[in-house]
């Protein structure tokens, strides 16, 4: 039962591994759509980061019930396989099955660390462009307009002085 399971374990951490690669594909046509302003090209490039992130959930839902099923099989306590970290599980195999866990565990653990560089390059260049745009709008506002308060996110709010007429009757 305990090499069924190391089998399963091990196909399960290669799918996401799979899928985290596939995710730091989706951010990079995110950041190149974000730097053309392709608001088509970000829209479905958006959807499909949602359907990977939510296979990804699905699958680390699995791991945690096949690694709690392991520890039960190793007769530790209830819930201990949720807490377990990879170390201490490839700690209680040995020989070939810890090697290509190991293995499998090395290239997650890579596939993890470049979709969370690519992230936070992508969230720097969303920061940036936001930034870019309240100082543009603030930059057309009429400048006899005062500052009244402030928003939930703590930008200025004003009140507009300056009606807009109507030009369509």
């Amino acid at each position: 039962m305990e090499q069924k399971r190391l089998r399963e374990f091990s196909r399960l951490l290669d799918a996401l591994c799979q899928l985290q690669m596939e995710l730091a594909d989706v951010l990079q046509l995110k950041l190149d759509a974000m730097r053309r302003a392709d608001l088509p090209a970000m829209q479905r490039v958006g959807e499909r980061e949602v359907a990977l992130v939510r296979s990804i959930e699905q699958r680390n839902g699995l791991r945690l019930q096949l690694m709690d099923a392991m520890a039960n099989d190793w007769q530790l306590p209830e819930g201990a396989g949720r807490t377990m970290t990879m170390s201490q599980l490839t700690a209680r195999l040995s020989g070939g099955a810890r090697d290509g866990l190991v293995c499998v565990v090395d290239r997650l653990r890579d596939a993890v660390a470049l979709v969370a560089r690519t992230n936070a390059t992508v969230s720097v260049v969303a920061r940036e462009v936001v930034g870019h745009l309240r100082w543009v709008f603030a930059s057309v506002r009429p400048a006899d307009e005062q500052p009244t308060g402030y928003a939930g996110d703590g930008a200025v709010v004003t009140v507009p002085t300056a009606g807009i007429f109507e030009m369509m009757g």
